[in-house]
């Protein structure tokens, strides 16, 4: 902050600790956990204040629409809103097989999303489906 920073980034990637162990964690024989991923968040915006820090979501790594958008709720009640994007397989990586989320989910998703960091809806009122998002709670 000291050295001119106003904001960050500290991307979680996936919507869940169990993918995050996977695809960053130690499964993937990476260094982080997601503990700390959500630690540092707090403690980022401790440092550098409310609305100067996000993170990421990339939907689409096997996760269910309710998953998401409960990790989109946590970030916002930390007051960090999450980006999503949608997950694009990358030739030449360990997931070049998988295939990108139906559009359908990722539109609820950002929907959701803005709902929530609008303060318009709760995921609490959401109601889902076998994991599917049928209703905004509005």
């Amino acid at each position: 902050h000291e050295l001119g920073l106003e904001r960050i980034g500290i991307p979680l990637d996936a919507a869940t600790e169990e993918l995050f162990n996977k695809i960053k964690g130690r499964e993937a024989l990476g260094p982080y956990t997601w503990q700390k991923h959500l630690e540092s968040l707090k403690n980022a915006v401790k440092i550098f204040g409310q609305g100067n820090v996000m993170s990421n979501i990339i939907l689409g790594l096997g996760e269910t629409e309710e998953k998401a958008i409960t990790t989109v709720q946590e970030l916002a009640d930390i007051n960090v809103p999450a980006v999503l994007f949608a997950f694009t397989p990358i030739p030449g990586t360990k997931l070049k097989e998988k295939n990108q989320p139906d559009l359908s989910y990722y539109r609820r998703a950002q929907v959701a999303r803005a709902l929530i960091l609008d303060k318009k809806a709760r995921i609490e009122n959401m109601r889902f489906t076998n994991g599917k998002l049928t209703d905004f709670g509005l």
